[in-house]
C-alpha cells in the first residue's frame, strides 16, 4: 500500500525524500515530486555497497518505490 505522509514527498525523478516544503529536490535539482511512495532506505556512507544496488548517487533518505 503507498504510504501518504504529510511530512514528506519523494523526487520522481530520483526518488529522494524530501520536506513538503520543499520546491526542489535536495538530491537533483529536480522539481516534480509525488506523495504516493512506498518503503524506504537510508544510505549512511559513500562506500554503500547498497547505494550502488539501488542505484543512488548519494547518501540520504530514499523511497524505494514511487507510484
Amino acid at each position: 500500500m503507498a504510504r501518504r505522509s504529510r511530512a514528506f514527498k519523494a523526487c520522481a525523478r530520483c526518488r529522494a525524500i524530501n520536506d513538503r516544503k520543499a520546491n526542489t529536490c535536495w538530491s537533483c535539482g529536480y522539481n516534480v515530486f509525488t506523495s504516493r511512495w512506498d518503503g524506504l532506505i537510508i544510505i549512511i556512507s559513500e562506500e554503500s555497497l547498497l547505494k550502488d544496488i539501488v542505484g543512488v548517487s548519494r547518501p540520504g533518505y530514499y523511497a524505494i518505490k514511487v507510484l
